[in-house]
């Protein structure tokens, strides 16, 4: 609800009734990104029809239970209609919870994910965040990927796919910053050793080139070109400068 509107209350029967309005009509702004301020309570004569509202919605239970039923069921498509942010907010769901994204709702959300372009960075920003924070960001990144949401946030990330490695290296480049960030996470290590994680070899396939030597890739210089490219990605999404500064140094 957050996401959809601001709210401005003057007494709990208010807050009461702003829920039940927004679950039987969800306002939205004329940008997706940008969310309606709902001003209720102006008059003392609105807000004693409002108590008196809340007083026989609250009187049945089951009746208003219902009501958030039906509200709940409407269509998964109008749902990311209305915030297109809410398609990676399904990942982030299941990444936190360890829960599988239903098939219509995958649908959804691969239909509905070039509507992050009209998101602003910092929301974007935030949701990625809450997905490496969860106990499965590696599960969480996978479905950016899968489901197309990944480029909103880095293209490098999704290009490190199938970039073969030394023979030093079991994994391939997206294999092996995704088993980092879930290391990372395992331990409970803080948000910018995570980031540095899922970032530290990001331009490896900018820099591998194959030696006739060795018969091996090499990635010279991977360190320095990727701290300029994290730092690009992370001033993108806007995140605190200070943050920026420890992860592209990392």
């Amino acid at each position: 609800i957050k996401s959809v509107a601001v709210l401005v209350f003057r007494d709990f029967f208010q807050e009461f009734r702003a829920c039940v309005a927004l679950l039987e009509t969800v306002l939205v702004g004329h940008e997706v990104r940008k969310p309606v301020r709902l001003l209720l309570g102006k008059t003392r004569q609105r807000c004693k029809a409002e108590r008196r509202f809340v007083y026989e919605k609250a009187r049945d239970t089951q009746r208003l239970r219902r009501q958030f039923f039906q509200v709940g069921a409407r269509r998964k498509e109008e749902r990311f209609h209305e915030d297109a942010l809410r398609v990676m907010r399904a990942v982030r769901f299941g990444a936190e919870l360890g829960f599988a994204i239903e098939m219509e709702t995958m649908n959804a959300v691969v239909q509905f994910a070039n509507r992050l372009e009209h998101i602003a960075a910092e929301r974007i920003r935030d949701e990625f965040i809450k997905i490496i924070l969860s106990s499965e960001p590696l599960q969480g990144v996978v479905l950016l990927q899968k489901y197309g949401l990944l480029p909103y946030i880095s293209s490098e990330l999704e290009q490190s796919q199938g970039i073969e490695q030394t023979q030093a290296h079991a994994y391939d480049v997206w294999e092996h910053l995704l088993r980092s960030l879930q290391h990372a996470a395992d331990k409970n290590w803080p948000l910018h050793v995570l980031l540095s994680a899922i970032f530290h070899d990001i331009s490896k396939p900018e820099t591998r080139r194959f030696s006739k030597e060795s018969k091996q890739y090499t990635f010279y210089g991977h360190d320095v070109v990727g701290g300029r490219v994290t730092r690009e990605i992370m001033e993108i999404l806007k995140f605190p400068k200070d943050m920026i500064e420890k992860v592209s140094m990392f």
